[in-house]
């Protein structure tokens, strides 16, 4: 994917977005597809940011996800660069990812893992590391990472 059509913000200017949340969605040639949030913050939409039914461009930085009481950035959104990894003094910028969405998530380990079954592992504090998968070649799913919690449930 090359680029998409901007949908719509799944979340309002001024909400906070926790990490994994989904914050917008894309339409590519194939699908729609819920974007999620790599970070967290809260969601500022910029004035010149693309409106429903734009085109918009791998990395293309769509707002920003500030600190609590972070003030918006100055600077036009068409005279800054690309993104670039965030420190904790600039805003999170929020962009059409460079890989698909829906990717699984592959550890060191050599497993891999559902990008909703990881967030679920993540707050329910789970180390998915050490569940054998269900899914196809072994893939962890989010029935296993439930499955794991109610383990951890019973074992308690």
């Amino acid at each position: 994917m090359e680029e998409g059509i901007f949908v719509e913000w799944l979340k309002q200017e001024g909400e906070r977005v926790e990490e994994g949340d989904m914050l917008f969605v894309l339409e590519t040639d194939k699908a729609q597809q819920e974007v999620e949030s790599f970070d967290s913050g809260l969601l500022y939409v910029p004035a010149d940011a693309p409106q429903a039914g734009d085109t918009v461009t791998l990395g293309q930085r769509l707002g920003y996800l500030l600190a609590d009481g972070e003030d918006p950035p100055a600077v036009s959104e068409s005279a800054r660069p690309t993104p670039t990894p965030s420190t904790k003094s600039e805003p999170t910028e929020a962009f059409v990812p460079q890989a698909a969405q829906h990717a699984p998530v592959t550890r060191s380990t050599g497993k891999t893992i559902s990008p909703r079954a990881a967030r679920l592992a993540a707050e329910l504090d789970i180390d998915w590391r050490a569940i054998a998968g269900t899914g196809r070649s072994g893939r962890i799913r989010e029935t296993d990472i439930l499955s794991a919690a109610e383990r951890n449930l019973k074992g308690t």
